[in-house]
């Protein structure tokens, strides 16, 4: 009884092992074109989805991607978030997530988006700078493009580039953040297409390639 008791207890430690393992996975995604909403994204090829379990600050709608780990660089898809709510997942942060408001302009979205990247991401221990805000269009829908540098309190610095539209009084953004310069460098110009490819589907259809 006892040997078959060990043997269970075994059993349960080993499946339960598996199980961590699985749900910390980062998965390959297929390249193709993808819908968040009413956002529509082409995705390339060598792009990895992000383990949910080491994302707490992901919302449920948002998909987190990168090319290396998220240690070294991540890229983020954030679709329709309505007035009154965050970008990220509030986690009961001791400073409240800023809050996007559909009367926002786009330098006030650029500097929510940097707020809330420093408080969401690195726990207020970084420090965001919005560069180059200016205005970009995505299929015919007036939108804003900036980028962002990240003053890390150890080690390499980040660099970024963020995107976005309001439609239908909702905020879509895409932001992307890697360490500078070996990842940011090698990966700029893939971020750039992936974001300019952005457009606007008329009908709203759930996450298709990326789940």
């Amino acid at each position: 009884m006892k040997n078959h008791a060990m043997r269970f207890l075994g059993v349960s430690i080993l499946l339960a092992l598996v199980a961590a393992c699985a749900t910390n996975k980062y998965t390959s995604v297929v390249p193709g074109v993808t819908s968040f909403g009413e956002m529509r994204v082409t995705i390339g090829e060598g792009w990895l989805r992000a383990p949910a379990s080491v994302i707490p600050e992901e919302r449920s709608s948002s998909r987190t991607l990168t090319r290396e780990t998220l240690e070294q660089d991540r890229l983020m898809l954030i679709p329709g978030v309505s007035d009154g709510q965050s970008i990220f997942r509030d986690q009961d942060n001791a400073i409240p997530l800023p809050l996007f408001a559909e009367s926002m302009t786009p330098e006030q979205i650029a500097a929510m988006v940097g707020q809330s990247m420093q408080q969401a991401l690195w726990n207020g221990g970084a420090t965001v700078a919005i560069k180059d805000a200016r205005d970009h269009g995505y299929g015919g829908i007036a939108g804003f493009a900036f980028d962002l540098d990240v003053k890390m309190p150890s080690g390499p610095d980040h660099k970024g580039a963020a995107g976005g539209f309001v439609y239908k009084d909702r905020l879509y953004v895409i932001i992307y953040s890697a360490e500078s310069p070996e990842y940011f460098d090698a990966h700029i110009d893939v971020v750039r297409q992936l974001i300019d490819s952005v457009t606007v589907r008329v009908k709203t259809i759930g996450l298709s390639a990326i789940s």
